[in-house]
């Protein structure tokens, strides 16, 4: 819903958008007025968690990717923008594991630039790549919810690995 000023903010703009334009960047040109409404479709997180972290509210969000997805740092950053607006601003910590070797990926943080020496933006996300971690580093954890992701590890398909993970999710 329009707030009061914004109509007549929008047609400030749009009588005049060269002179906006100058005022922040002396060298642009207008080309062209965009529509004003911003698509905002439909996004769905693969796990979205409310904690305390460090005795503050918090919200962890998870994406696991079987492959290489250039764009995962703009993605997680969407996510995480979404995700904070939706629930009242609060911290949101991204992270994305990588289910299987998906070559060289793209590494925190994600950074866009307006130019060489000047950031827009600088987002930091949490990254795993399972083909790197041992089935005894997971195991050490002591996480019964990650017995599942053993396979999924450096030496996972071992069939000691994967005898013991069963035993342990029998047992469990």
């Amino acid at each position: 819903m329009p707030k009061p000023y914004d109509d007549a903010m929008k047609k400030l703009v749009d009588r005049r958008p060269q002179d906006f334009l100058w005022w922040f960047f002396r060298n642009a040109q207008f080309v062209k007025q965009l529509p004003y409404e911003l698509n905002v479709e439909n996004v769905y997180a693969d796990g979205l968690l409310e904690a305390i972290i460090d005795g503050k509210r918090a919200l962890v969000h998870i994406e696991f990717q079987s492959y290489n997805d250039l764009r995962i740092g703009e993605r997680l950053l969407e996510y995480n923008v979404l995700a904070s607006r939706q629930y009242d601003y609060v911290r949101v910590y991204s992270w994305v594991i990588y289910l299987k070797d998906c070559g060289n990926v793209p590494q925190s943080p994600y950074i866009r630039e307006w130019s060489e020496d000047e950031e827009t933006i600088r987002f930091k996300y949490g990254s795993i790549e399972l083909h790197k971690v041992t089935a005894a580093e997971l195991r050490q954890k002591g996480l019964i919810g990650l017995l599942a992701l053993l396979p999924l590890t450096k030496d996972g398909t071992q069939h000691e690995v994967i005898e013991e993970m069963i035993e342990e999710l029998v047992a469990a």
